[in-house]
């Protein structure tokens, strides 16, 4: 019984963490969920991509 009810959590943790990626498999995840997922994926890329930038500036002042 424990096992099944670990392997439940770590599915909606698993849809949660994909989902803020921008991940959706469509296997786990139902089609309504997928749009609302898309608009918080380009925000998402958007924070990404500028703290890798900040990060890449910062290694190439320490060279």
């Amino acid at each position: 019984m424990a096992d099944n009810e670990l392997l439940k959590i770590l599915e909606e943790h698993g849809k949660t963490f994909l989902n803020s990626f921008g991940i959706s498999p469509p296997s786990l995840l139902p089609q309504k969920r997928s749009k609302e997922s898309d608009s918080e994926e380009e925000e998402w890329c958007g924070i990404q991509m500028t703290s890798s930038e900040e990060s890449g500036s910062e290694a190439e002042n320490e060279r």
